[in-house]
């Protein structure tokens, strides 16, 4: 797994050369992800600068690309699904704290935030309670919804069903999830 970093200035000519955007693509997310940043400079105390986050998105992964170039990609190009979204909702702390490490050259930080994430994964090991909330909560919505919850929350975060299952076994062993609730 691998994160890789850009940050762009506006440029003296821009419209608002305060402006910055910070691009990070995530192995272990399917989209880069476009961060915007307002510099702020502190009036009262010289020299202090605030980065204030006013936006993201998520880049489409084939953008200036041919479909049948990403036709057989194992990414439905188009397509965000909630689990898209569910991944980097667990990971945005960590993005912004890389984002703006770069903002300011302390690549060191940036780098070590970077270390934490990749330590997290996406394995077993590294299902944090933030994730697990978010999938009890998908979760819960499909069953709701009268769906086979397993088998279509595998399918909105792309996952195999063996992996949806051992979240949701995961989440019922640290009281996420209510007994005999993980039957659905």
């Amino acid at each position: 797994m691998g994160i890789h970093v850009t940050a762009t200035h506006p440029g003296a000519l821009a419209r608002d050369p305060y402006l910055w955007q910070v691009r990070v693509v995530d192995d272990a997310i399917r989209w880069p992800l476009i961060l915007r940043y307002r510099r702020w400079d502190d009036d009262e105390t010289p020299g202090k600068v605030s980065w204030l986050l006013v936006g993201f998105e998520l880049e489409d992964r084939h953008k200036g690309r041919a479909q049948e170039e990403w036709a057989d990609s194992p990414f439905d190009a188009a397509v965000i699904r909630p689990g898209d979204l569910a991944e980097v909702a667990a990971r945005l702390d960590y993005y912004h704290s890389i984002a703006v490490g770069w903002l300011e050259f302390d690549f060191a930080g940036a780098n070590q935030r970077a270390l934490e994430l990749q330590a997290r994964g996406r394995g077993r090991r590294g299902l944090g309670d933030d994730f697990l909330k978010i999938v009890v909560g998908d979760y819960r919505g499909l069953v709701a919804k009268g769906k086979p919850g397993i088998a279509e929350l595998a399918r909105a975060y792309n996952v195999n069903r063996s992996t949806a299952s051992r979240w949701i076994k995961k989440a019922a062993e640290r009281g996420l999830l209510a007994e005999g609730e993980e039957q659905a």
